[in-house]
């Protein structure tokens, strides 16, 4: 047998052949469409001799898809290999913003397209289904914001779109159902198990899963919201709808058959409705009267929803019947404290109304507050479902400003119908009748757009969730990394939302997510924070492990394999609790702190941590035998990215979500509220809601709102002059926050932020027009206000942490409008 010789340079492009086919067959774990688009250039870039000759590296890197997808990359391959000898090509690899470019991070409306599909077809797409249900169960349990996310966001596409051409649709719904409800019993089954191997107590399990079922709830309500504006008639609402409520539904049915020892998953659900009640409101009334059927026992709560939620889903579901076009809901919340659920309904891009429409539904009759009724009829609620005894009524049927849009409903599943038909209404009235005319457009801005955006309450459903592109990346460049690293950034930046939502981009590493400072909204999600507080109370010498066991207890039941990826959010708290406990007994150095430290450097050598929070410097303690604080790594966090003309981009998406119809931002204007926010979240939102108000107060008829430059330069020459800001109530967190670290408690407390503030301040007013300074003027300010720092590394770390941004010459506030605040900033050390 002959050797075959292979040149130098068909070596080296091989090669590179083989590192393409490498990265894809990567990608393909956790983004296969977009691996599938990337192999699919890749073979097109090829010529049929080229192709022949790296056919096994081709056939080799198809295997790493699903069958779906492997089916057609092979069909294609066989095609592309056996095609016509074309006239030579040069390969063109993929650029970084193709790779960007994928479905699941895209937020824009997206139209579904109908499809006609065969019973073959709907079988097969069924099948896949199934098989990628059963990979995610085995390969990427609980990744839920990337794996799951982009696989099955692409499912729901192509059953939305078979939904308008498959006559037999019921019955492709019911095997969706079935096939979700599985894999939910599934998974959550084994996250139970996995609990109670370690040694956990059933009600530990409990509220683990719970927090795992509210982040795959969130999934279909997702696919549904970004889908939403594309659903303009009447059966396109409806498509999406029953598909959404079929997934929904599957999702909470399957966790109902789980086993929790003493307790069914269908009481858990009675039991503990703040993890998912929230998504009833999308569900149709034939799914929601189906679960309602099976949570036991049927308590004060359960009854609620059956006698007063579901007349009110079925009014919005019927309430289309007749017309072009129907409103669906968008936003849903449950307000435990106040016993009701409130709910948007977003009309149709068809409908001459364009304001989301506010409903409330109480639960009990106990919570109904005549003040509260009243404060609904002065927001403009369409309809309010009060709870009344035996038909007896409140006193507030006597008061004639409640008479129009609170409908009585009485505790008697008989009466639902006849509660229905009432709130149909009003419904149908604020729905299709108001604002019908082309004079209503011509009247002024009336309300607030701006202030239905969550500011204040960010854990509303995905409606206004933006996708962070930009954190994904940042975390993708380091999550196949060791050590630690530190994210910090101005308050309100989003870091704690962004470190809720981080999830691998690839199969090789497991996400834990913690908090020190926990709000509730997540069961256990300050679980670590809690083994370190006991440590410290108990003052003995700390385990070995403490750390990795401590991270593994962590670990909701993943896959307890490969390299983990620790994300602590608020670090702070964690570091100065250890300060603290030192200072009361220095004993604990030895016995708890320093052994903590070492384990965490220990473990960074093998795997990932990521500390969140504002302060840059919270490590440092113990310096003289810290081993920790060398390894940390501070990373610039980014705030929304804008990148002009590219209308899709971050911030552009986040001021469409704030800017609600009748309020049509241009490019411009979005370059323009970005130079003044740097695309920081909150003060982003806090600003559009300044400026819509000055739209109302100029009284801007509805039908000239389309809004430029021109109109942001406006609004600023009024607005943000320093009397203005002084006096704005939107900014009254940064006032405080600002106030607060300048004063000589603030100085005490955090040196670094006192600092950072003292010296925005001074920058600012130095050029109250330019808001910026040269370099040795940057140096001057620093050395007068604390003549210890240097002024470099000050710098560096505030420029990281978006509170400067600087050049080769000068040094200017990174986001202006925190600069203006600071600059206004009353007390404090002079």
């Amino acid at each position: 047998m002959s050797d075959v010789v292979v040149s130098a340079e068909d070596a080296e492009f091989a090669a590179r052949v083989q590192t393409d086919l490498t990265a894809i067959t990567f990608l393909a774990l956790s983004e296969p469409r977009l691996a599938q688009q990337r192999l699919v250039e890749l073979i097109n870039s090829l010529g049929p001799d080229r192709l022949n000759d790296l056919e096994p590296m081709f056939r080799d890197a198809i295997t790493a898809f699903m069958n779906r997808r492997a089916k057609e990359l092979g069909a294609h391959f066989e095609k592309q290999l056996n095609a016509p000898r074309p006239e030579p090509v040069t390969a063109t690899p993929p650029t970084p913003a193709t790779i960007e470019h994928r479905m699941g991070t895209q937020v824009r409306p997206r139209v579904v397209a109908p499809i006609t599909v065969t019973q073959a077809e709907v079988d097969e797409r069924v099948a896949d289904l199934k098989t990628a249900l059963d990979a995610l169960s085995t390969k990427h349990i609980f990744q839920w914001q990337t794996v799951y996310r982009d696989w099955l966001s692409e499912d729901f596409d192509w059953f939305l779109g078979a939904l308008a051409g498959y006559d037999r649709f019921p019955q492709m719904l019911e095997r969706i159902h079935l096939a979700v409800a599985e894999h939910s019993e599934e998974i959550f089954k084994k996250g139970r198990h996995y609990q109670i191997s370690q040694g956990e107590s059933e009600q530990y399990a409990i509220e683990k899963s719970l927090n795992g079922l509210r982040s795959f709830l969130e999934l279909p309500i997702e696919f549904y919201s970004v889908r939403l504006p594309g659903a303009m008639d009447t059966k396109q609402a409806m498509r999406l709808r029953a598909l959404t409520s079929r997934m929904l539904s599957g999702i909470l049915t399957g966790y109902s058959y789980l086993n929790f020892g003493l307790d069914s998953g269908a009481r858990v659900l009675a039991q503990h409705p703040r993890s998912w009640a929230h998504t009833l409101p999308f569900f149709t009334s034939a799914d929601l009267d189906a679960l309602l059927e099976r949570l036991d026992p049927p308590n004060e709560f359960v009854r609620g929803l059956r006698c007063y939620l579901t007349p009110l889903v079925e009014a919005i579901e019927q309430v289309g019947e007749g017309q072009e076009h129907m409103p669906l809901p968008a936003v849903a919340e449950l307000r435990w404290d106040a016993g009701r659920m409130n709910i948007w309904l977003k009309p149709s891009a068809l409908s001459p109304f364009s304001q989301l429409i506010e409903l409330e539904c109480y639960l009990a009759e106990r919570f109904v507050r005549q003040p509260d009724l009243l404060d609904a009829t002065n927001r403009g609620v369409a309809v309010t479902v009060v709870p009344i005894s035996g038909g007896a009524g409140h006193g507030e049927q006597d008061d004639p400003r409640l008479r129009h849009g609170v409908v009585h409903a009485e505790s008697d599943l008989s009466k639902v119908p006849e509660t229905r038909d009432a709130i149909k209404g009003p419904l149908a009235g604020r729905a299709y009748h108001q604002q019908g005319t082309r004079r209503s457009r011509q009247q002024p801005l009336g309300t607030n757009v701006a202030r239905a955006f969550p500011r204040d309450t960010p854990n509303l459903l995905p409606f206004y969730i933006v996708h962070r592109q930009s954190i994904r990346d940042l975390f993708r460049s380091f999550e196949s990394r060791n050590g630690v690293r530190l994210w910090c950034s101005v308050r309100r930046s989003g870091k704690t939302t962004a470190g809720r939502r981080l999830d691998a981009t690839s199969g090789e590493v497991t996400v834990i997510k913690q908090t020190c400072d926990t709000t509730g909204e997540a069961p256990n999600d300050r679980l670590f924070y809690k083994y370190v507080k006991e440590a410290l109370e108990n003052g003995n010498w700390l385990p070995d492990t403490f750390f990795r066991d401590a991270v593994h207890r962590c670990a909701d039941g993943q896959v307890d394999s490969g390299r983990q990826a620790f994300v602590l959010d608020e670090y702070e708290t964690l570091f100065g609790a250890l300060e603290a406990a030192l200072r009361r007994d220095r004993d604990l150095r030895y016995f708890v702190v320093q052994p903590l430290l070492n384990q965490m450097v220990e473990f960074s050598r093998e795997n990932l941590i990521i500390f969140l929070g504002q302060q840059p410097n919270a490590h440092y303690i113990l310096m003289e035998q810290n081993q920790l604080s060398p390894y940390v790594q501070q990373d610039s966090f980014p705030l929304f990215e804008h990148k002009q003309g590219e209308p899709e981009e971050e911030f552009a998406q986040l001021v469409r979500k704030v800017l609600a119809d009748p309020v049509n931002p241009d490019a411009s204007f979005v370059d323009a509220v970005h130079s003044e926010t740097a695309g920081h979240p909150y003060l982003t939102v806090s600003i559009l809601r300044g400026l819509v108000d000055w739209l109302i107060e100029e009284k801007r008829p509805e039908n000239r709102l389309k809004l430029t430059r021109e109109d942001f330069d406006r609004f600023a020459g009024v607005c943000l002059r320093p009397r203005a800001l002084r006096l704005n109530r939107e900014y009254e967190i940064f006032h405080t926050a600002v106030g607060s670290a300048l004063t000589a408690d603030g100085l005490e407390r955090s040196p670094w932020q006192h600092h950072v503030y003292a010296a925005l301040r001074e920058v600012a007013r130095s050029s109250p027009e330019t808001l910026r300074c040269s370099r040795d003027d940057f140096d001057e300010i620093v050395g007068g206000i604390a003549p210890d720092v240097d002024p470099g590394g000050l710098l560096s770390e505030s420029s990281n942490s978006n509170f400067f941004a600087f050049d080769d010459h000068h040094v200017w506030p990174r986001i202006r409008l925190l600069g203006r605040i600071a600059a206004v900033a009353q007390g404090g050390m002079q």
